[in-house]
């Protein structure tokens, strides 16, 4: 995360299908909830970890 000009936080995503994910790449909300897919919360890489906030674009009607 970065601040910008304004002083707020910008969280970068690369979650296209994330509703919260923009044209630019950055995520809409104002905080993420991080959480961990692993016994007792014991994360020892990254692929351990998972973003609790996704939700997922609805579909166009057309696709």
């Amino acid at each position: 995360m970065k601040k910008n000009a304004s002083n707020q936080q910008t969280i970068r995503c690369d979650v296209e299908s994330c509703k919260y994910n923009n044209e630019e790449g950055t995520c809409g909300l104002e905080e993420i909830q991080v959480s961990c897919d692993c016994d007792n919360d014991q994360c020892f890489c990254s692929d351990e970890t998972i973003c609790s906030s996704f939700k997922e674009k609805k579909k166009k009607k057309d696709e």
